[in-house]
């Protein structure tokens, strides 16, 4: 919709689009941290973001439909995300591990996630220190960790985006 209107339009949805997404990695991380004991983290970890990749490579092979309909391949993912929202918000407990008693997990499932470190409560608490957010947007570190991180993204879309043009076309290497 917003292609078609302009592109200020365009951009204006792809940056809402963008700060929505951004939430996606510490949202998973303090989920996690909430849910699976610290055995686990990692695996769990690992299996979670590797699915923005498979997401990506199944992504781009529907990319022939776009000679069909090009809104065909944005309708088939959104129908697919809003399925999965669906399934996760029926599945899903109501609460963390963190909730009072009786609601969200069971007692059993909060007394084993909780029991890992040895306290036998919930590992998060109120008390909590937090993270004094603007002097941590201005370390050098997160800055250098932040531009890593948008030099890679280019990169890997730059060649995904680029590879099946480079695939098709006729090579001109003697």
């Amino acid at each position: 919709w917003a292609a078609r209107q302009s592109i200020d339009a365009a951009l204006a949805a792809r940056v809402v689009v963008g700060l929505a997404e951004g939430v996606q990695i510490p949202c998973c991380n303090a989920l996690l941290a909430a849910w699976v004991p610290p055995q686990g983290r990692a695996r769990a970890l690992s299996f979670i973001f590797s699915g923005q990749f498979v997401g990506t490579i199944c992504a781009l092979s529907c990319s022939p439909l776009a000679e069909w309909w090009w809104p065909s391949i944005f309708l088939l993912w959104g129908w697919l995300g809003f399925v999965w929202c669906l399934v996760f918000a029926a599945l899903a407990p109501a609460s963390s591990p963190g909730a009072s008693a009786g609601k969200g997990a069971a007692g059993e499932e909060l007394g084993l996630i909780s029991a890992v470190d040895g306290s036998g409560s919930p590992r998060c608490s109120a008390s909590a220190p937090r993270c004094a957010r603007p002097s941590f947007l201005a370390h050098p570190a997160f800055l250098a960790v932040c531009a890593a991180h948008f030099a890679n993204n280019w990169g890997a879309y730059l060649l995904l985006s680029w590879l099946p043009k480079y695939l098709t076309s006729p090579s001109e290497v003697r």
